[in-house]
């Protein structure tokens, strides 16, 4: 009985043993699995598209690391004076302006620039450069304007001097007012950006070389009905109605993940937009978005564009702009924003209308405890240090008076046209 027993015991302990092994092995392939899952993840290799981003740096009058196919451009004489006078405009850039912005922006909006944040920079044209110095830890910048796409050549190394004298040149053009004043002005782009160096892809490209970054892809990009990104190839289709952005993929050392700079051209209007309900729906599916707005013409001061105002001041959680992006009593309307106040109040720059003049705004520099002092010039204001810098931060307080729709502002247009109004 005993030796029968010992049996059934010794039986059972083999069992236990035995599942006890299989179900260690089973932990131990789930484990592996999972390892395997995360090290992928992590170690999942970015490739560079060396012939977009050696242009870039060519262009950007930097010597490329593809020397491969730029080589013979970077011996050339057209490429020795592009160098030669690119730099001259981009040291007086540097020196003026980027160089003081930077520890400002470290001491200021150190809460704007996180990685898991999407810049929101309308009215921007090609500057992805100066988005990029403010934030450059964001995972996406959404930008447009009203300048083109453009184009870019991929057969740009196999150019003769000639060719690449007259591109270069076109490059430096479109570069001469930000190079003098940090800002684009758009009238005085067309010229240089719709011959050789084609729309604002050859700018973009190059501010982002020169902000550290290597391209992985450079593609067409618009917005599907059910507002995702939609790629084409930028070398064999033009800009169209679908079309009518481009997209950067970029790499930065400093930086373990890519980073994705969406640019749309065309016109932002109410009336415009309306008909791509999509193109809203796309930048409200962003989360943590920071609104940037620079040099931007006053333009939301102007009741027809109530679409991205309303982008910025419902779905933003914190804005940088000068005294020519959202007014200021818009910010005091809402009542849901703190603002801080940077520079001084000065009186709008002739180009633009009494319209702009901000009494309420001038009235809240006279508090010069609410005042900070900055010590660059920014913006319109690029000669002297007059510039009106905010910072606004969404707050827990209900909003007082929201912003009407697009449809709502329409309708109050067109039965004021009727009153003779």
């Amino acid at each position: 009985m005993k030796f029968v027993t010992s049996m059934k015991f010794a039986a059972m302990g083999l069992l236990v043993v035995m599942a006890s092994c299989k179900e260690s092995n089973t932990n131990e392939k789930k484990e592996n699995k999972d390892t395997t899952k995360k090290q992928t993840e992590v170690e999942k290799p970015v490739t560079i598209d060396k012939l977009a981003s050696g242009r870039a740096e060519v262009l950007a009058a930097m010597n490329p690391n593809d020397t491969e196919n730029y080589g013979k451009i970077v011996n050339s004489a057209a490429f020795k004076t592009h160098q030669e006078e690119f730099n001259k405009g981009w040291a007086n850039l540097e020196d003026k302006y980027l160089s003081k912005l930077r520890p400002w922006r470290d001491s200021e909006l150190s809460d704007m620039n996180k990685e898991g944040n999407t810049v929101f920079y309308p009215f921007s044209g090609p500057d992805i450069l100066n988005a990029y110095n403010l934030f450059p830890n964001a995972d996406n910048y959404i930008m447009f304007g009203l300048e083109l796409p453009g184009t870019l050549e991929k057969d740009f190394h196999l150019k003769d001097d000639k060719y690449l004298s007259g591109y270069f040149a076109d490059v430096r053009l479109g570069l001469k007012d930000i190079f003098a004043r940090n800002y684009f002005i758009t009238s005085y782009m067309g010229s240089a950006l719709y011959r050789r160096a084609n729309g604002v892809a050859p700018i973009m490209s190059i501010f982002l070389a020169r902000t550290g970054n290597e391209i992985v892809s450079v593609q067409r990009v618009g917005i599907d009905k059910d507002a995702k990104p939609i790629f084409k190839d930028i070398y064999t289709t033009k800009a169209d109605s679908i079309y009518y952005g481009v997209a950067f993929e970029i790499k930065n050392k400093n930086r373990k993940k890519t980073q994705w700079v969406y640019y749309f051209g065309g016109d932002v209007s109410d009336m415009a937009l309306l008909k791509k309900p999509q193109f809203d729906k796309f930048i409200r599916s962003f989360s943590n978005k920071v609104g940037y707005l620079k040099s931007a013409s006053y333009v939301l001061f102007n009741p027809n564009f109530q679409i991205v105002k309303k982008i910025l001041l419902e779905d933003t959680k914190v804005i940088f702009q000068d005294d020519t992006g959202v007014p200021y009593r818009d910010y005091m309307s809402a009542g849901n924003w703190d603002v801080k106040l940077y520079g001084k109040y000065a009186r709008p720059v002739a180009d633009f209308g009494n319209y702009t003049v901000q009494p309420d705004l001038r009235d809240a520099y006279k508090d010069s405890s609410k005042v900070t002092r900055i010590n660059f010039a920014y913006g319109y204001h690029w000669k002297t240090d007059n510039a009106s810098l905010l910072v606004a931060r969404r707050n827990n307080n209900p909003v007082k008076n929201p912003q009407p729709s697009a449809e709502e502002n329409l309708k109050m247009t067109k039965q004021d046209k009727k009153k003779g109004k």
